[in-house]
C-alpha cells in the first residue's frame, strides 16, 4: 500500500527537493499581479451596481447625525463603510475608479492575508496553490470591487486570523502588538458587516477553545476591550435590529442553496469543479503527515467556516432571511484554508505547474464560460440609459425625442448618476395594471420603451404594454436588467407574440354565442369554471431556466369580480401546484373588454425539481361568486426569457 501511494505521488506530483526561494517569489509574484490585473481590468467603467448606488445615494446629508439617522439606520448594516464613504466621496468624487480603489486594495490585502496564513501554519506549495485560485474566481472579484462592506469586512476577518495565527505559533500570554491587531481587526469587522462581526466573535471563541489554558485570559481580556470599543456602535445595531431583515427579496436558503453555492464558487464549471477535486483528493488518499499543531489548526479552520455560515442559515430560517452568497462572502477563506491543508508539499517544478494549471483553468472558466467582465459591463442603470439614448439618436436622425421610458427600479433616483444619459421623460411610477393600461390607451406616440434594473419589470406591465404596441424595436437583456424599445407599427419588426402559443378554440365550445357582444364573434358567459386548455408539460420544449409561461383571457365584466385566472399543476385530478391572480387586477375604470394575464418565470416555481414527468398544466378562469362575466379569449404563451438574469450566480447559457 505504501508503495502504491508512493507511486501516485511520484507520478502526480514529483519528487521531494529543496526549496526554490527564486520560483516561489516569481510565483507569489505572478498570483498577485494577476490578482490585481483581475480586480482593476475595466474598474473605472463597470458600471456601478445597484448596492453602490444605493451606498452613495445615501452620503448627501450635512451632518454626521443625519447620516446615522437617514442614511445608516434604515440599511441595515452597520455604520463603518457608509461612515468611511462620506468622507472618501469628498476627497474622491463621483468617478467609480476613485471610489473604489480603497475597495480593491483591501481585496488585495485579503489575498495576501490568505497566502501567509496557510504559509504560515502549513507550506508554500499549499499556499500558493490555494492562493493562486483564491485570488482568481469570480466570489472575490464581485464582491472585492464593490463599493460596500464585503472586502473590507473579509480583510478585516483575515487580519485577525493572521493575528490568531502568530499568537499560536509564538506561544505568548501578554499583550503585544498581535494581540491589538486581533482587538482592532475584531472591533473593525464589526464596524463593517454583521457577518464579519459574527467571523470575528467565532474566531475569538474558537481560540478560547483552541489554545492553550495560560492564553485563555489575555484572548478573554481581548474581547472584553472589544465589546468596549464597539459601545458606539449598539443604538444603530439595536435599531436596525428592530427594523428585522433586508427588504423582503430573500428567501431563506434551501437544500438546493449549498449545490448553487458550490456551484458559483467553481464557476458551474465542471472542468475547475474537477481539478480542485481531483487536487484535494492527492492530498487526502496520500494522508500527508501533519503535527498536532498543524491538525489542530486545520480543525480551527474549518469551524471557522462552518459555524458562521450554520448560524447565518439558523437565522434565516428561525428569525429573517438574510443568509446569501454576500453573507458567507467572510466565512468562505476559511473553507480554502481547510481544503489547502491537505494539498502535498511538491517540488518547484510541480508546484510551478500545478500553479499554473490552477490560473489557466480558473481564469479560463472566469472570462469563457463565466462572462464575468461582460456580465459586469452589460448590465445595470448606465446601460440601459444608454440604449435608450442611442435608439432615440438613431431614430430621430441625430436629436432625442420625448419618447417615454417606463422604469422599473428599487430606486428610479439612480437614474440621476447618470445625467448625460437621462431621458427627458423618464417613467417611474407605472401605477396599478388598471392605471398602466388606461395610460397607454390615451397616448399618441408610436413608441414606447420598458426598462427594469434590479428589480425585474413586473412582466404583467410588458403583456399590457403589448396590447398596444406589439412590435419589437429594440431589445436588449442583460445581468439583472433589461430594455424594450417597442413600436405599434410593424415595418419588418418582430412580433413580441411567442412562437409557442395555445388557443382555446371558442367557436367549437358549446356554451358558445356566435351573436356579437361588443365587437367579438364567439363568447362564453362563464359560470363558475369556464373551459380550459390543458398540456403535458413533458411534451413541451421549455427551458426550465429561463422560460416564461403566459396565460390571458379576454374577459368582459360588468361589475367587481371575484374570478381569478389559474395555472395549475396537476397529476390527473391531484393539483400539486397553482398559480392564480384576479381578474379585478387588471380591470379598467371604462366597461369594456381587458385582458387578465397569469405569468410565472419557471425558475421562479418548483416546476422542474418537484414535479413527475406525467405533469398536466391546466389554464382556466375561476368564477366563484357565478356573477355576470363573459369570456372571449384563453390563450397560453411560452416565452424564452433572459438567459443571463440571474447570470452571476447562476450557470450562464447561451
Amino acid at each position: 500500500m505504501h508503495q502504491h501511494r508512493w507511486v501516485i505521488s511520484l507520478f502526480l506530483c514529483g519528487s521531494m527537493s529543496k526549496e526554490n526561494n527564486n520560483s516561489y517569489w516569481v510565483l507569489l509574484g505572478m498570483i498577485l499581479l494577476i490578482a490585481g490585473f483581475l480586480r482593476f481590468i475595466g474598474l473605472g467603467s463597470i458600471p456601478l451596481f445597484n448596492d453602490e448606488l444605493s451606498a452613495l445615494s445615501r452620503l448627501s446629508y450635512g451632518s454626521i447625525g443625519e447620516l446615522v439617522e437617514m442614511g445608516i439606520k434604515p440599511d441595515g448594516h452597520p455604520a463603518g463603510v457608509q461612515l468611511f464613504l462620506y468622507t472618501w466621496e469628498k476627497v474622491a468624487g463621483s468617478d467609480p475608479f476613485w471610489l473604489r480603489l480603497p475597495f480593491v486594495l483591501l481585496s488585495m490585502g485579503a489575498v495576501w492575508l490568505f497566502f501567509q496564513i496557510i504559509n504560515n501554519f502549513f507550506h508554500r506549495t499549499a499556499a500558493l496553490i490555494a492562493t493562486s485560485f483564491f485570488a482568481s474566481i469570480q466570489y472575490g472579484l464581485y464582491f472585492g470591487i464593490l463599493i460596500r462592506p464585503y472586502a473590507p469586512g473579509q480583510f478585516f476577518v483575515l487580519l485577525m486570523a493572521w493575528a490568531v495565527q502568530k499568537i499560536w505559533l509564538k506561544g505568548g500570554d501578554k499583550v503585544s502588538v498581535y494581540w491589538m491587531v486581533f482587538v482592532l481587526a475584531g472591533v473593525l469587522a464589526a464596524y463593517t458587516h454583521y457577518f464579519a462581526g459574527l467571523g470575528a466573535l467565532v474566531l475569538g471563541l474558537l481560540a478560547l477553545v483552541f489554545f492553550p489554558k495560560r492564553q485563555k485570559k489575555m484572548i478573554m481580556f481581548g474581547g472584553l476591550v472589544a465589546g468596549i470599543l464597539y459601545l458606539p456602535h449598539i443604538s444603530i445595531f439595536l435599531a436596525q435590529i428592530e427594523k428585522g431583515g433586508i427588504g423582503g427579496w430573500l428567501a431563506a436558503p434551501g437544500l438546493d442553496f449549498f449545490r448553487s453555492y458550490a456551484g458559483y464558487i467553481l464557476h458551474h464549471s465542471w472542468k475547475l469543479g474537477l481539478f480542485v477535486l481531483f487536487l484535494w483528493m492527492i492530498g487526502v488518499s496520500q494522508k500527508i503527515p501533519v503535527d498536532s499543531s498543524q491538525r489542530r489548526f486545520r480543525r480551527f479552520a474549518g469551524m471557522a467556516f462552518l459555524l458562521p455560515f450554520l448560524v447565518g442559515i439558523l437565522y434565516s430560517h428561525t428569525i429573517n432571511p438574510v443568509f446569501h452568497e454576500g453573507s458567507a462572502y467572510f466565512a468562505f477563506p476559511f473553507l480554502i484554508i481547510f481544503m489547502s491543508s491537505f494539498i502535498p508539499k511538491l517540488t518547484a517544478k510541480w508546484e510551478r505547474n500545478w500553479v499554473l494549471a490552477m490560473l489557466v483553468i480558473s481564469i479560463g472558466s472566469l472570462v469563457l464560460e463565466r462572462k464575468h467582465f461582460e456580465l459586469s459591463t452589460e448590465r445595470g442603470m448606465k446601460k440601459v440609459l444608454e440604449v435608450h439614448k442611442k435608439w432615440e439618436l438613431e431614430q430621430f436622425s441625430g436629436s432625442e425625442s420625448e419618447t417615454p421610458l417606463f422604469l422599473s427600479s428599487n430606486d428610479a433616483s439612480y437614474a440621476g448618476f447618470y445625467p448625460d444619459s437621462k431621458p427627458a421623460n423618464l417613467i417611474s411610477s407605472l401605477g396599478s395594471y388598471g392605471q398602466f393600461r388606461e395610460g397607454l390607451r390615451s397616448m399618441d406616440q408610436s413608441e414606447i420603451a420598458l426598462g427594469w434594473v434590479s428589480k425585474p419589470i413586473d412582466l404583467y406591465y410588458m403583456a399590457i404594454a403589448r396590447e398596444h404596441f406589439p412590435y419589437i424595436k429594440v431589445k436588449e437583456e442583460f445581468f439583472v436588467s433589461e430594455y424594450y424599445g417597442l413600436s405599434r407599427e410593424a415595418a419588418g419588426l418582430e412580433n413580441i407574440n411567442s412562437p409557442k402559443a395555445f388557443e382555446l378554440p371558442l367557436s367549437e365550445h358549446p356554451n358558445r354565442t356566435d351573436t356579437s357582444f361588443l365587437g367579438r364573434q364567439h363568447t362564453i358567459n362563464i359560470g363558475e369554471y369556464s373551459p380550459a386548455i390543458e398540456l403535458v408539460m413533458d411534451s413541451l420544449d421549455f427551458n426550465w431556466n429561463h422560460g416564461q409561461l403566459w396565460a390571458s383571457a379576454e374577459i368582459f365584466t360588468h361589475e367587481a369580480s371575484t374570478a381569478k385566472l389559474l395555472l395549475s399543476f396537476q397529476i390527473e385530478d391531484s393539483v400539486l401546484h397553482q398559480e392564480s391572480i384576479s381578474v379585478e387586477a387588471f380591470r379598467t375604470e371604462s366597461q369594456t373588454w381587458n385582458w387578465a394575464y397569469n405569468i410565472v418565470r419557471l425558475k421562479h416555481g418548483p416546476f422542474k425539481k418537484s414535479f413527475p414527468e406525467q405533469l398536466k398544466l391546466k389554464v382556466y378562469v375561476w368564477n366563484p361568486d357565478k356573477n355576470s362575466l363573459i369570456l372571449s379569449q384563453l390563450r397560453l404563451e411560452y416565452w424564452e426569457g433572459n438567459n443571463r438574469l440571474y447570470g452571476l450566480f447562476e450557470p450562464v447559457t447561451n
